[in-house]
């Protein structure tokens, strides 16, 4: 007798695979919504390009195994979330926002500080000057560390010891402050991109390296400083280094003291808002400013 081999195909739910894939699909919509939102950069979602590790340094650090250490930073200015020499009055204003947000700037007299948003009522900001000095906590230590003014934490680098009282569990700096304050959230120029649809981005403002600005032939002396021809370099976060050469205006202050930086920066600040809220063309663009070190310079941008 011969045997009749029946064959069962199984055929797809074609419902149930469009109901998955409309799930998904949705979930995907879903968590791009969430990242495209800058608080997921506060709430750990996701990272700001100019974040440690930036493109590049993945790019160099992809052949190494994980986990990727954050390199000890010697110069203070080189740290991510330092902002420059800026009054405390736009660090307040534009960084701080939340409790816990904190950078680190120069004042007018160079000292390194140390600016923190506290838990206070009314959560004002808290300003720690940074001295490198003499500790002696070691009996015959003639090294110089860095600390808070009347605090014992101390480190070899401002970064180190940022990091101290970061990683404590204990509520260092509360302790040694007297302050409700922690340190949470480090707060780049870029504000680390959380209000990058907010407010105008101080990144590429902000000139970290002076050499980048070239002053080239003087085309006229007001009082108080003098404009010149001269470019600016543009160095862009991305894989290789990428960078863009743009004519500009410099103008360079005769003196380098609190009240020019001060208005330096209140020009800058007005300026950018404008720009922002109303539209790129209706003022001259301050292209950058370089208040690191002396001379101070503002740069505007070169129309054709």
């Amino acid at each position: 007798m011969n045997m009749i081999q029946r064959y069962v195909i199984e055929t797809p739910n074609v419902k149930k695979l469009k109901v998955e894939t409309t799930l998904k699909s949705e979930e995907s919509k879903v968590k791009k919504e969430i990242l495209a939102r800058p608080e997921s950069i506060r709430q750990g979602l996701k990272k700001c390009v100019h974040m440690w590790p930036t493109p590049s340094d993945i790019e160099k650090l992809k052949a190494t195994p994980k986990p990727w250490s954050i390199p000890q930073v010697r110069q203070t200015q080189n740290l991510e979330y330092f902002l420059g020499r800026v009054p405390q009055w736009y660090i307040e204003e534009k960084f701080l926002k939340n409790p816990g947000d904190f950078l680190v700037s120069r004042d007018p007299t160079n000292k390194f500080i140390l600016s923190v948003k506290t838990k206070e009522p009314g959560n004002p900001c808290a300003h720690f000057i940074v001295e490198f000095t003499e500790t002696q906590l070691v009996r015959n230590d003639r090294n110089y560390y860095h600390r808070l003014v009347g605090t014992v934490p101390q480190s070899n680098t401002v970064q180190g010891l940022i990091q101290k009282y970061k990683d404590s569990q204990t509520g260092m700096l509360k302790q040694n402050t007297k302050r409700d304050a922690e340190l949470l959230t480090a707060i780049l120029p870029c504000q680390s991109c959380i209000y990058s649809t907010q407010e105008y981005n101080y990144h590429y403002v902000f000139i970290r390296n002076p050499k980048d600005v070239i002053t080239k032939e003087q085309i006229a002396k007001g009082e108080g400083y003098r404009l010149y021809k001269g470019t600016r370099t543009i160095r862009l976060p991305t894989i290789t280094e990428s960078i863009t050469i743009r004519p500009v205006i410099v103008k360079e202050y005769d003196t380098q003291n609190a009240e020019t930086m001060d208005m330096i920066v209140r020009e800058m600040h007005i300026v950018q808002t404008i720009r922002f809220k109303i539209g790129v063309n209706t003022v001259v663009n301050v292209e950058g400013i370089v208040t690191v070190q002396k001379p101070f310079h503002v740069l505007y941008k070169m129309f054709k």
